[in-house]
């Protein structure tokens, strides 16, 4: 992975976010970095007075903020669907406003931040944040081992030596304690950090039915206690294969069928793969919600041109709505129970994702139209359609804790494109009323061969205190956010500006299919 400032860059910088292994492997093959942005670039160039872009970004100041203003908790009880929203018992709508809080999928298998602070300390920041959920990552690996603890938990040394379910357990209880709800999130399969590098929902290691198994586990262990109340059934699918030249015969997972070369013997339909699994703990217990992640490539889009281009992985939800490749109709998930399914794609901007026509450096990210128009063919028709509710279970932006200001990466402006892209991203999610979860928490980075827990989390809200804001800016434009969903009338969706389909894309449309 890297950074839009090389100024900036610090040893480790990379493994900050858990797409590492996605933008390391884009980077290193220059796949679509060279063509791609090239085109994309050249057309925008073609934009009378593009060369200026501060006069195409007006001035964006940050809105004044203090924590304890917003508190937006969800309602006792269970949540179900209703159309695009989220509803609680008693029928009204509500927002997931949510913080990920990483570190039981990691090698340290405990939740981060607990050599700093109390659990209960921390969930008290959550919610005096203006929070109102957390996802929570897990491995395959930390359910079935369930080590004891006896790092990282220094700040409540009665949790060492406890087994990492059981300090999952105490979380849960304070978050509940705290009025927080929490939705499981399967991140990986043996323990690590970032997205599975196989790009799907099992591993040579860890079989479909462990994975399973590990979600009937926790399900079970929960089952009544209605602080946790959902499951993300898998991080992120889809991250492309060491060798990109083999990307369309093994790229990971798809959406609605195997592929074009279905003798390797992979099964590759995450689609079906999460409703057998949702349909399995739905079964244990049927309130729960089940959020079901998108991939990367689909033959539907979304389409820069006369193309589709590789999403980030889990963000791309085209085959809901759309046919396409080996998929001859349009796959949305149906689940035994109704009324309990969520969509929950990921996006992330021009700092994590450059190598996407769209969000290259001198590219479309500053310009709000174009933004919206991937968002709706990815992801953003769903919600506008009225299919089901869409949550946003990973987005952010830097926190800038280092040395570059943190306005540039919160609010429009002319110096950044990452400040443009999520200002964008924060009114898109306010006009469908989706619900969202920034990533991350955190103010340290957990266990992992390539981090130390003492290193700032470069995307977290919380500063490495764990206790004060990393970027008021954030926190500024995410407010705006987590109150109740005021949903905009949904107009018809936006097309990609005419100057991605001229020329320079059916150029890079020639380069790639040949």
């Amino acid at each position: 992975m890297g950074t839009t400032d090389p100024e900036d860059a610090i040893p480790g910088r990379e493994q900050d976010h858990p797409q590492s292994i996605w933008e390391r492997r884009f980077s290193r093959r220059r796949f679509l970095q060279g063509a791609a942005v090239a085109a994309s670039t050249a057309a925008f160039s073609t934009i009378p007075g593009s060369g200026a872009i501060a006069a195409l970004i007006p001035n964006q100041k940050t809105a004044p903020w203090a924590p304890g203003r917003v508190h937006n908790l969800l309602p006792a009880g269970y949540l179900h669907t209703r159309g695009a929203d989220i509803v609680g018992s008693n029928g009204a709508v509500v927002r997931f406003a949510g913080v990920n809080w990483f570190g039981f999928e990691s090698e340290a298998f405990v939740a981060g931040g607990l050599d700093v602070r109390t659990l209960d300390q921390i969930c008290a920041s959550i919610v005096e944040l203006g929070f109102n959920m957390i996802r929570l990552p897990f491995s395959v690996e930390m359910v079935e081992r369930n080590p004891r603890i006896t790092r990282f938990v220094g700040a409540q040394p009665g949790l060492a030596g406890m087994r990492a379910l059981e300090i999952m357990d105490a979380l849960v209880a304070s978050a509940g304690k705290h009025g927080l709800k929490v939705v499981l999130d399967n991140h990986r399969s043996n323990a690590g950090w970032s997205a599975q590098g196989d790009g799907l929902w099992y591993t040579s290691g860890y079989s479909e039915r462990a994975w399973l198994d590990s979600w009937l586990t926790l399900v079970r262990r929960y089952r009544g206690n209605d602080t946790v109340i959902g499951c993300d059934l898998r991080n992120e699918p889809a991250t492309p294969p060491d060798n990109l030249g083999d990307y369309f015969r093994d790229g990971g997972s798809l959406w609605g069928y195997n592929g074009w070369f279905p003798f390797t013997g992979k099964p590759r339909d995450w689609a079906a793969a999460a409703e057998r699994c949702g349909n399995a703990l739905l079964a244990i217990n049927p309130r729960l919600l089940m959020c079901v992640e998108g991939v990367a490539w689909d033959p539907a889009g979304p389409d820069v041109g006369p193309i589709p281009i590789p999403y980030w992985a889990g963000g791309n939800l085209t085959g809901v709505g759309k046919a396409g490749g080996g998929r001859t109709r349009p796959r949305p998930i149906r689940f035994h129970v109704p009324n309990q399914l969520v969509y929950a794609p990921h996006d992330y901007g021009p700092e994590m994702s450059h190598w996407a026509p769209w969000l290259s450096t001198n590219g479309s990210a500053s310009i709000r139209s174009s933004c919206r128009a991937v968002w709706d063919s990815s992801w953003g028709y769903i919600a506008k359609e009225g299919i089901a509710p869409v949550w946003l279970g990973e987005f952010g932006t830097s926190n800038r804790y280092r040395k570059s200001s943190p306005e540039y990466f919160a609010n429009v402006n002319p110096h950044n494109v990452q400040g443009c892209w999520f200002s964008y991203l924060v009114e898109y999610l306010e006009e469908i009323g989706a619900s969202w979860s920034i990533w991350a928490l955190n103010g340290t980075n957990s266990l992992n061969p390539h981090s130390r827990p003492s290193e700032p989390q470069s995307y977290g809200v919380l500063a490495p205190d764990w206790k004060t804001a990393a970027s008021i800016p954030m926190m500024a434009k995410l407010s705006t956010i987590q109150g109740p969903p005021h949903r905009q009338k949904a107009g018809p969706p936006l097309r990609f500006p005419a100057f991605l389909e001229q020329s320079p894309a059916r150029a890079l449309s020639r380069f790639l299919l040949g």
